[in-house]
């Protein structure tokens, strides 16, 4: 990668990659580095702005990579890719209708994808929105039937809008799509909750 910056006519794809990469071996201030570079190369590429913003958030100065999405929404209003990390990291600053509000206009944007509405699932759980959760859920699965969370999402909102003897029969679903197996205790208790005890001994038991 450091010969390719070196030598590369498309430098501030190269300082992306880089980013990227230092990004996932926790080295959050490098990759912010790296993504101002690939900003000053190619301002008209709304990826410097991600891979800035998501850095920032990893080093907790969320306020800080909230204001980068925001002014790269103004460069790019239509962006799908920007909106959805901007949706994503104002949910983790517990700003959720700001989220809801943020995501919506990512899914009305071109490109949109499976993990635009599993991430909107993901939002109308903090707002205890059962219903846009699920109908969220049932739109990733939609567009792609064989990803794990759509179900999972998809079986923690049946527990809040009366199908509550389906919930565990997703949830398996979702397990065997390839859920984490760490979600099974969490399942579980929202199980025990909803007071489908007998469910969530079950689930237990298998798993």
């Amino acid at each position: 990668i450091n010969r390719a910056i070196e030598v590369s006519d498309q430098r501030h794809r190269y300082y992306l990659v880089r980013s990227r990469i230092m990004r996932g071996l926790a080295r959050s201030r490098r990759a912010i580095r790296d993504a101002q570079r690939a900003i000053q190369l190619a301002p008209d590429n709304d990826s410097g702005y991600v891979e800035k913003g998501r850095a920032l958030a990893i080093l907790q100065r969320r306020r800080d990579a909230l204001a980068v999405f925001e002014d790269a929404a103004a460069r790019f209003p239509t962006s799908n890719y920007l909106h959805y990390w901007w949706a994503d990291t104002l949910v983790d600053d517990r700003q959720a209708d700001a989220a809801m509000v943020v995501i919506n206009k990512a899914i009305s944007f071109e490109g949109v994808a499976p993990e635009d509405y599993q991430l909107k699932a993901y939002i109308a759980q903090q707002l205890g929105d059962w219903a846009v959760m699920q109908n969220a859920a049932e739109e990733a699965i939609a567009l792609d039937e064989g990803s794990p969370w759509g179900h999972f999402y998809l079986a923690k909102s049946m527990l809040h809008v009366g199908q509550e003897d389906q919930a565990l029969d997703r949830f398996l679903m979702a397990l065997e799509k390839g859920l984490p197996k760490g979600r099974v205790g969490e399942f579980a208790a929202d199980l025990i909750a909803a007071g489908q005890l007998t469910d969530a001994i079950k689930l237990r038991l298998r798993h």
